[in-house]
């Protein structure tokens, strides 16, 4: 599974971006501007993470780079979740929902759920998952990128 973020508006309320799933637009994203990924290639793996917060772990698309090797569990690594706003995301983590405003993203819970689903799925069929960020502009993004014109 091949899943590209490309970063469209970069402003002090949040980085936006679209996400693309074998390069059919999915969701909008939504990240911190002060902390987040360099643009590059990761992997996705779905891993136990720690919440300091409840003091529980759960499962999470976890995001590590494409040649570190896969934890058995993580505390301080960036996540894929459900969430409105950036200013409380650490690590480079990325929340996805349907883009609202620059800042807000709305029906995240909904979006990271079918998300989810569509990850169980690709890993239950021994699909590798990586993911691709790109930092564009509102309208820069490659119709190469794009399955209908592939």
């Amino acid at each position: 599974m091949n899943i590209s973020i490309f970063r469209r508006r970069f402003t002090k309320w949040g980085w936006d971006g679209s996400l693309f799933i074998n390069g059919i637009f999915f969701c909008g994203t939504l990240e911190n501007c002060r902390s987040r990924l360099a643009q590059g290639t990761y992997k996705i793996a779905l891993l136990p993470v720690y919440n300091q917060g409840k003091g529980s772990y759960s499962i999470m698309p976890v995001i590590l780079k494409e040649t570190s090797r896969i934890p058995k569990s993580v505390i301080r690594k960036p996540v894929i979740m459900p969430g409105n706003g950036p200013y409380t995301l650490k690590y480079g983590s990325i929340i996805i929902g349907k883009s609202q405003i620059t800042g807000l993203v709305a029906h995240s819970e909904q979006c990271y759920m079918f998300f989810r689903n569509k990850i169980d799925e690709a890993l239950e069929n021994g699909e590798e998952i990586s993911l691709v960020i790109r930092n564009w502009g509102v309208e820069d993004i490659p119709l190469k990128y794009l399955s209908l014109f592939q």
